[in-house]
């Protein structure tokens, strides 16, 4: 593989790494948020005296589920990213340093 490719591997591993660590804080807020909006619902009904209160169990299941899937996608979002950033430096010693101390030749 040519250091050109080895530097679009890299890149494509950042760019997977990246979109699946945004995928688990996603699901991992929602569950979140699930859980406070049913705890701000009982405690308007609490507040409210005419209101039946509702209570609503099982939340906790799905924010520990969340938090399961949210702990095992992002140690996968950052290895990719890691494996991502090594492939980059591993093309660009392919590369060899010295090409990057070349001068840039004047466009006259």
């Amino acid at each position: 593989m040519t250091s050109t490719e080895i530097n679009v591997v890299g890149l494509f591993l950042n760019i997977a790494g990246t979109i699946i660590l945004a995928i688990s804080l996603g699901r991992y807020l929602l569950g979140l948020h699930m859980m406070t909006m049913a705890h701000e619902l009982f405690l308007l009904a609490i507040n409210q005296p005419p209101m039946p209160i509702v209570q609503f169990t099982g939340t906790d299941t799905h924010v520990d589920k969340g938090r399961r899937r949210a702990k095992w996608l992002s140690f996968l979002g950052l290895t990719l990213v890691i494996a991502g950033f090594v492939a980059q430096v591993w093309a660009l010693l392919q590369a060899g340093a010295s090409s990057l101390e070349e001068p840039i030749p004047n466009s006259r």
